[in-house]
Formats: C-alpha cells, structure tokens, sequence
C-alpha cells in the first residue's frame, strides 16, 4: 500500500498564507511511502532520476529507508520506507 504526505509551510503568522508563490515557498516537499526504497532506487538511477539524497537508513540500525530525489521542476519528493 502506497501513502503520500504534503508537508506544508506557511508564514509564521497564524492563518496566513504566503503572498504569492515561488518555487518551494508553500511547500517542502511530497512523501510516497513505497515498499522497497532500494529497489525503486535502483530503477530510477538507470532511468536518470536525479537524486538530492540517496537511498539509506533513517539513522543507523534502524529498518525504515528514505531518498530524496527532484521531479521535473524540481520539486523534491521523499521516498520512504516504513516497517
């Protein structure tokens, strides 16, 4: 099963929204939640996907798997792997 997060950022000022929007102003990035990080990453470097954080574990010793990589506008989205 596939989950997707929108981490969302707005101005510091409660209920308020940016003025207008640039690149990366509204946003930080979009989270798929895959089944195989390393695997989905193979794929993706053989199709040329540009990668901002290869494929790896949270933090040492731990199961759960993340990378980074930019969308065609250079948007980044987060590949995560939970268990």
């Amino acid at each position: 099963m596939a989950t997707k997060t929108v981490i969302m950022r707005w101005r510091s000022s409660r209920n308020s929204q940016p003025d207008d929007f640039r690149h990366g102003n509204t946003y930080g990035h979009v989270a798929l939640g895959v089944p195989d990080v390393m695997g989905l990453s193979d794929v993706l470097m053989k199709e040329g996907v540009e990668f901002t954080t290869k494929p790896q574990a949270v933090r040492p010793g731990s199961p759960n798997k993340l990378a980074f990589i930019k969308d065609p506008d250079g948007y980044e989205i987060e590949l995560t792997e939970r268990h």
